[in-house]
């Protein structure tokens, strides 16, 4: 009897653990921020934050994975996780941050940016959705 409390009572504890994940994975869009108030990073504001080296922990929603980027005002990015190192290259549109693999590549990733706090990003991507979280250094 004592087994299938037991047994009861982690599956009971494994579900509530599991809402709680994926309750705090719920993201808001891009309306909610502008709704909210925020105001979408300019072309002139990401240039700006991008005119020096920059580090970040970056925190992609969807894939629930961290990387490491380094942004260097060349326009080039490192991103590092793992120890596995893949190179990529951005530049700046019409407000929003874009990123594709080699400059030879048709195909990007735009997103724009809002500041959370003292060096704390999200990015929303064109659907509105969350794309990351970005913790500067």
């Amino acid at each position: 009897m004592k087994t299938k409390k037991c047994i009861k009572y982690t599956l009971l504890a494994s579900f509530i653990l599991l809402l709680l994940v994926y309750l705090n994975g719920c993201a808001r869009t891009k309306q909610d921020m502008l709704n909210a108030g925020m105001k979408q990073l300019t072309t002139q504001e990401l240039k700006s934050l991008f005119s020096k080296k920059q580090t970040a922990k970056v925190f992609y929603v969807k894939k629930y994975k961290w990387y490491t980027f380094n942004y260097l005002p060349d326009g080039s990015i490192v991103r590092t996780r793992h120890g596995r190192v893949r190179d990529y290259v951005y530049f700046i549109d019409n407000d929003r941050f874009c990123m594709k693999r080699r400059p030879t590549s048709h195909k990007k990733y735009c997103s724009a940016w809002f500041e959370i706090s003292q060096n704390q990003y999200q990015s929303y991507l064109s659907d509105g959705s969350m794309e990351a979280k970005l913790n500067f250094q």
